[in-house]
């Protein structure tokens, strides 16, 4: 869908929600102790230094008007049914260097982020092998979710746990 391929890109062109928001409630512990931060995660945190308010309020309404496109264009269906990663995730010590490190990620965790900014409730059920099959739906539809889960694998899946 080209609403999720606009979707994806968001956070190259604005920052991230989380790194931006971590950013303002850590900044001084990061200068103060940033050792005790694994270093890939504080990278990520103070990349967004130069960031502005404005980025961060671009983020928030350009995630809105793309949410409003993406359910519009799945009227009529309940559910989004997709693989919870994207690939494979490779061993992390055959990474290497940050660089192969934080392309792995961003490849394995596409799917999820992608719904984490659709602000969705969803939820990952054993599927093959190391995949995971994921399950969305509308904001405010956490039972809907469960419920699906629950009958695609015959087990009761509760919120938070």
């Amino acid at each position: 869908m080209p609403t999720l391929a606009e979707l994806d890109g968001l956070y190259g062109r604005y920052g991230s929600f989380a790194a931006m928001e971590s950013l303002a409630l850590y900044e001084g512990v990061l200068g103060a102790e940033g050792d005790r931060f694994d270093p890939r995660v504080s990278a990520r945190i103070l990349a967004s230094r130069g960031r502005t308010a404005s980025d961060y309020v671009r983020l928030g309404l350009e995630r809105k008007r793309l949410q409003d496109e993406f359910w519009s264009a799945c009227a009529g269906f309940d559910a989004v049914l997709a693989p919870t990663v994207a690939v494979l995730p490779p061993r992390t010590n055959d990474l290497g260097a940050d660089e192969a490190y934080f392309a792995a990620n961003a490849r394995v965790l596409r799917n999820t982020q992608l719904f984490n900014l659709l602000g969705v409730p969803a939820v990952s059920v054993p599927c093959g092998r190391m995949v995971g099959f994921m399950i969305a739906a509308r904001p405010h539809e956490e039972a809907l979710v469960l419920s699906v889960a629950h009958a695609l694998t015959g087990r009761s899946v509760s919120a938070g746990g």
